[in-house]
Formats: structure tokens, sequence, C-alpha cells
């Protein structure tokens, strides 16, 4: 029984379809469940998968609790798994009188997820009160097995399990190129391309910066940024004040990112704080070098796959001067492409993904 919130986007989304998915095609009975009748569950009807809503008006709603463990005392499942700090609280309160084992996976990190202060320690304070009810913790990022290290869980409780790639993203398919008509610019314009929700912990406004200082330094580039969210606007205005208008285009929300990537010359992350993101994965699905900010599990990525570089947060310049570097010499932009590739294949496919849980599922069980 997969357990979440409900709301979420992104990584943890793609992470829970895939791993679901890949359950129920091994042959394991299967669901989701969640307190918001929104994106996830939207998204496992698409997929024909199961899932079943207990609806919450707001964290303080905790008729979910009983209404959780009366559901699974009625299916019985052999594991139950959390993902995000609301299911881990819900689901572990409703889930400890069960006598079932329960696995939480870490998708980011508890200290940057939240800006309000309040939200924050509130979140900080309901997370490390169940956290006793916890069997195993699955951290996508060594970076997140090393902050539960550091909040107190034993370390033999801690299974470090990279995301995979979802199976649904072309491996090898010929994409039509539509970007640069789509954008109307020429073949010999690089495309730099960024990939998330417009929100402060993304950090867009320093890809701005960035932009900007390639302006100035008159590096030739058009800067991409696909996705929607609150600081859109803003970016936009943002834009114009820097005098980049018309080399940055804000494509909105797009699941075209395949032909996206293929069509970009390099990919960017400037988040300030990150688990392990699936669009680096996709980046090297689609053969795309990266440069990306020290952030989260993303340095663990680059160097294992050595597809690209990462950069201090907030170093503008040093950012700059990586992606000039790439895109002026043809034969490094191959190669970091090429190492990209071939480590994801033989690291980070969804078939691995889901092994590698299947045996935490196995080992709790027994």
């Amino acid at each position: 029984m997969q357990i979440i919130g409900g709301g979420e986007k992104g990584g943890s989304l793609n992470h829970l379809i895939t791993l679901t998915k890949g359950i129920i095609k091994k042959g394991y009975q299967a669901e989701i469940v969640c307190f918001l009748d929104d994106i996830v569950a939207e998204e496992a009807r698409k997929n024909d998968l199961p899932v079943t809503v207990f609806p919450m008006k707001h964290i303080f709603d905790l008729r979910a609790i009983k209404s959780l463990y009366r559901y699974i005392e009625q299916k019985n499942p052999h594991i139950i798994h959390t993902h995000g700090i609301r299911a881990n609280f819900i689901g572990r309160l409703a889930a400890r009188k069960t006598g079932k084992p329960i696995v939480t996976t870490v998708h980011s990190s508890m200290y940057h997820d939240y800006s309000h202060t309040i939200k924050k320690t509130f979140y900080h304070r309901i997370e490390k009160l169940t956290r006793p009810y916890t069997t195993k913790y699955i951290a996508v990022a060594d970076s997140l097995k090393k902050e539960l290290i550091g909040d107190g869980v034993p370390e033999d409780k801690i299974k470090l399990i990279y995301n995979g790639l979802s199976p649904n993203f072309p491996l090898d398919e010929k994409v039509e190129p539509f970007l640069r008509s789509e954008l109307k610019i020429g073949e010999d314009i690089p495309i730099l391309i960024s990939i998330g929700r417009m929100e402060a912990v993304k950090n867009q406004e320093m890809l701005l910066e960035i932009f900007a200082t390639l302006k100035q330094n008159k590096i030739p580039f058009h800067g991409v940024l696909a996705g929607d969210g609150p600081l859109l606007p803003q970016l936009k205005e943002q834009a114009e004040v820097k005098g980049i208008k018309d080399d940055v285009s804000f494509l909105g929300f797009r699941k075209d990112i395949c032909g996206l990537l293929s069509e970009s010359d390099v990919f960017l992350l400037t988040s300030n704080m990150e688990g392990m993101p699936i669009t680096i994965l996709e980046a090297m699905a689609a053969r795309t070098p990266v440069v990306l900010s020290d952030v989260g599990g993303m340095p663990e990525i680059v160097r294992l796959a050595k597809n690209g570089y990462i950069v201090p947060v907030n170093d503008v310049e040093q950012f700059a001067a990586r992606i000039q570097e790439i895109i002026v010499q043809p034969d490094l932009k191959q190669k970091l492409a090429d190492n990209g590739y071939t480590t994801l294949i033989n690291r980070f496919t969804s078939e691995q993904f889901i092994d590698n849980t299947l045996e935490v599922y196995h080992g709790v069980k027994s």
C-alpha cells in the first residue's frame, strides 16, 4: 500500500507511478492511497492503477487516521510504504497498531522543503514524532541518508536507492525536431534548458542572472524555461528588466520533455536544494550534458555519470563559464552526452530501482 499526500508533482509523482506500475507488472498487488483527490489520483487513474482517496480538509483533519486504519485492516497489505511528511504522519499513526511493517521513502530534505518558519517547525516536529514507527527508510540520495543519520536514525535502518528513469520515457527513439522552429531560432544558436516548477527553491532568478552574464560576454544562446508555478510572472518581468527578454522563452508546463531535451545543448538546474531529480536522468537519456548546483544528490549523479559539471550554489560566473566550456567544444559535449547515457543504462533504469525496492520489502516482511 503506497501512501502519499496527493498533490505532489515532479519527481515524487514519477517515482510513485513508476514504482507502483513496476510492482504490479512483476506480479505483486499494489495500490495508492492519498488524502487529496488531485494530481496523484488523476495520474494513477490515467495509468489504470488502483487508487483510494481519504479526503483531508487540512493537516489537522485527523479523521483520516481512523479511516486509513480501518482500510488497512480490511485490505491486509503486507507492507505500508509512505511518501512525504503528511503521508508519513497519517500513514504511520494508522498502521502502527496493525503490526504491519512501514517503509518510508525520503524524497527531499526536511530542512529545505518549507520556507515558512511556523510550517517548517510544525512539520519537523510531527515527522520526528512518528519516525519510531518506521521499520525501514529508503533515501533517494546519499545526502538524504546522511541527513537521516545526523537526525539519529540508525544507519542500518536506511537503504540508499536512486530513482530510476520512467519506462515511459523514450530511449533511442528518433524525435522529429520542433523546438527551434517553435522558438524561431537558428541551428547555430545553442539552447540552454531548465525544467521545473517556478518556485523559490528552484532558484530560477539565478538562472536569469546566468543568461544575462552570457549575453554580456557575447556568448550566443537561447534560454528555455519549461514549467509553471507561482513565480512565473515575476520571472518574466525580471527577464525584461535584465535585458534578456528576447533571449529567453518561458514555455509553461510541457509534457514533451524528451523532445525538448533532445534539441537542447545543455540542461541547467540552479536549485538551492534537491533530493535526486528525475529530470537529470531524463537529460542523460536524451544525451544532454548538465550543469547543476552542488546540492542534494546532484553531485552524486554527476560524479557517477561524468556527464557535466557541478557548480557551487549561486556562483553565476562559474555557471556561465562551464556552460561556455561545453557549447564551444563539440568533442567535450559529445563525450559528456555519451557518458551520461551509458551510466543511465547501467545504473538508473526503472528495473533496477524497482528490484532494489522489492528487496527492501522482502527484507522487512521476513
